[in-house]
């Protein structure tokens, strides 16, 4: 299977994902073919190079015939493009944005000029195209992405929707070029990292806003973000429709083969390089025992009373950890001290964090990510002349490899009937085996 990682570090627009996948191989040539089929005023798909930090990029522009810079063309199908300059509501005027569109933020709105596109204009423009099936369905599922975010954000439908930004000519090609030239690249599952947007606030045709803009905050609903000290908007309206809707998930890259890198410029400069950077690869082969991601939680106590231990293990249980630990260590000056470790889903990682800082006398913590392989796990109940005991079978490709009673219903049995905790192991063991026995026959 081949996949693209789309490494957002500096933020990601509709602009910048079209020349990092150019960049990575998408052929331009063919894009400019099948995004011609669009019923759109003539245009012209600008490829050239930019350099961020020192860093070389692809930097696409798309530029339509007799309309001056920092002018929009917005589209209405059927009739014909009416050339406005305009200020975009949110879209590509932040950092990502190109000069043209920056300009168009600051300048005024012809009163006469249109309010933009509708989307069911754009639905059907797309739909009337030659572009591919899968390319069109994928291209309205990022329009429909985003009119639902405005509606969302102006208390109305999605057919009420005027598209102002992304009625404009360059960029419906953007959107619909980067899913074409994810298309073209054969890329079937788009993994993407977390999302920086920037600070500050930013000018609008619906006057000054903060950063996120509305319509990129309903989009990054459930989607790992970051705010960083860049002001200005990272990530446009139309970065992360195309992020979260053609991702199938967030997070660090996956086990591949990296066969091209690609890199996107945005067209602001920063202490950082602007670009977006797209990894596209083969899919690593699953190994013989798949592997799962875990966060490892851990600090170094040289002045705790171990009398909490107990208490704070707990705690970190209740919290999330799949497993806690506590080890001996020698620190500084010769201190006897324990390193706690916890072990936990990534997504629990914040609230067992919070259980260091809250039930430990620690300044600080240390977390790092791990894959772990597991047996394939089930449990199994068996009787025993004690009781119910449950017992942990581990199973790789169907055999058992091993087989635990479960203690804490060991120790309750046990204390039930005033015997030795081993002999009800010993005795679930048995009923283990021989429940075992019964089913090979």
């Amino acid at each position: 299977m081949k996949i693209a990682y789309f490494d957002c570090f500096a933020g990601i627009s509709g602009d910048m994902t079209l020349g990092a996948l150019i960049d990575a191989g998408a052929d331009a040539d063919a894009l400019r073919a099948g995004l011609q089929t669009l019923a759109l005023p003539e245009w012209e798909l600008q490829v050239g190079r930019a350099l961020k930090n020192g860093f070389d990029a692809a930097d696409v522009e798309v530029v339509v015939r007799g309309i001056p810079a920092g002018a929009a063309a917005t589209v209405h199908p059927g009739r014909p493009a009416h050339h406005q300059r305009h200020t975009h509501p949110h879209g590509e005027h932040g950092p990502q944005g190109d000069q043209s569109r920056l300009r168009r933020d600051h300048s005024a709105s012809h009163p006469s000029a249109p309010h933009g596109t509708h989307y069911q204009e754009l639905v059907r423009l797309i739909r009337a195209s030659q572009l591919p099936d899968p390319v069109k369905e994928r291209g309205l599922a990022v329009f429909a992405r985003l009119a639902e975010a405005e509606a969302r954000v102006h208390g109305t439908t999605v057919d009420e929707i005027h598209f102002h930004e992304v009625g404009a000519v360059d960029s419906i090609v953007d959107i619909l070029g980067s899913v074409y030239a994810l298309h073209l690249l054969g890329v079937e599952r788009v993994v993407c990292s977390e999302l920086p947007t920037g600070r500050g606030m930013i000018r609008t045709t619906h006057g000054i806003l903060p950063v996120p803009a509305p319509a990129t905050a309903e989009l990054l609903r459930g989607i790992p973000i970051r705010q960083t000290e860049t002001e200005g908007e990272l990530t446009t309206p139309t970065g992360a429709a195309l992020a979260v809707t053609l991702a199938s998930e967030f997070g660090p890259m996956p086990a591949m083969r990296v066969t091209a890198v690609g890199r996107g410029a945005g067209k602001r400069d920063f202490p950082f390089p602007n670009l977006l950077r797209v990894f596209v690869g083969e899919a690593m082969p699953p190994g013989r025992f798949p592997a799962t991601t875990v966060t490892v939680v851990e600090a170094n106590l040289d002045d705790m009373s171990p009398q909490l231990y107990d208490h704070v293990m707990e705690r970190l249980f209740a919290a999330g950890a799949l497993d806690v630990t506590l080890q001996p260590i020698q620190m500084k000056k010769n201190r006897p001290a324990h390193t706690l470790t916890a072990l936990c889903p990534p997504e629990r990682a914040d609230a067992i964090v919070e259980v260091f800082f809250a039930e430990t006398t620690t300044l600080g913590v240390r977390l790092s990510e791990w894959r772990r392989a597991c047996l394939e796990r089930e449990w199994v109940t068996v009787s025993t002349p004690y009781g119910d005991v449950r017992v942990k079978i581990g199973r790789q490709n169907g055999e058992v490899r091993t087989a635990m009673p479960e203690y804490e219903d060991c120790r309750r049995r046990a204390r039930e009937r005033s015997v030795p905790l081993k002999d009800v192991q010993a005795a679930a063991i048995a009923a283990w085996e021989q429940l075992r026995r019964s089913a090979d026959r």
